[in-house]
This record gives structure tokens, C-alpha cells and sequence, in this order.
């Protein structure tokens, strides 16, 4: 059974530095894989000006228009860190999921047999893993190790 790796990431410069681990990480391990996660979510700056209550209120299209606006910079996020990994040689897998982040990252953890967590000490984004909280909590909970990368 292959060595799962599981890499969250918001794009910051701690994710990139975790990315970076997880990938000298990998090529120690034979036939260790990663997959790259990023979880799509309202920033608490947004919900505290009730920026996404309105647009919850607004029409569908206005709607699609917002979440398409997020997808992209997830997509951009992930493409960003997958190039870095297969700069150092590994191709990741990668994933977006939408909620809160924590909770996404361990249930991640779980449905996929990952054996390991790097994640990133602090982060920032409009997709935001803001890793200061994200990364205590997912210690705290893990069902597996998780290594914080400063």
C-alpha cells in the first residue's frame, strides 16, 4: 500500500514551504503519493460585513457568478502548487473542496487513506485556509500525523 501524503494549501508562502516539504517527504518514501487539497470558503472578513448573506439573497445568476469567482482562484491555487511539486519531481493528485476548512482537511484525511498531513503554520486567501486556526484544529483532530511547516 502506497504512502499517502495529503498537502493543503491556500497558495500562501507557509503552504508553498509545506508543499515544498511534503515533496522531499515524498521522494524518501518509494511509491509515496500526494494530493494536493484546497478548501473553498467564505473569508470571516466577507460574513462580518454580511457580504455573503447578500449574495445568498441575490439572484441564482449572481450567485454562480461569486462561486465561479472562487472556484478559479482555487483552481489557480492548486495549479500553482502542483507546479511547484513537479518542479521537485512528484506529480500530485489534487482536490477542492467547499466548507470549513478544518473540518474539510480531516474528513479528507479519512475518506482518503492518507497516513500523513503537511500542512502549512499560517496562510491567507480568499479561499482560505487561515492556517493559524486551521492548522491547531486539524492537529487536534487528525486521525493521523500532521507535520506544520513554518
Amino acid at each position: 500500500m502506497a504512502y499517502k501524503i495529503l498537502c493543503p494549501t491556500d497558495g500562501s508562502e507557509t503552504a508553498r514551504k509545506a508543499a515544498a516539504f511534503a515533496a522531499a517527504l515524498a521522494r524518501m518514501i518509494p511509491g509515496a503519493t500526494i494530493t494536493v487539497l484546497t478548501v473553498i470558503t467564505v473569508p470571516r472578513s466577507f460574513a462580518g460585513r454580511h457580504f455573503y448573506w447578500r449574495v445568498k439573497e441575490q439572484p441564482e445568476a449572481l450567485q454562480k457568478e461569486f462561486t465561479a469567482l472562487f472556484r478559479e482562484e482555487a483552481a489557480r491555487v492548486i495549479e500553482e502548487t502542483a507546479a511547484l511539486l513537479r518542479a521537485q519531481g512528484v506529480t500530485p493528485e489534487t482536490m477542492i473542496r467547499e466548507g470549513e476548512p478544518a473540518e474539510e482537511i480531516i474528513k479528507c484525511a479519512q475518506e482518503g487513506g492518507f497516513n500523513q498531513i503537511v500542512i502549512g503554520a499560517r496562510g491567507f486567501g480568499m479561499i482560505s485556509l487561515v492556517l493559524g486556526n486551521v492548522a491547531y484544529k486539524v492537529v487536534q483532530l487528525s486521525p493521523v500525523p500532521v507535520t506544520i511547516v513554518r
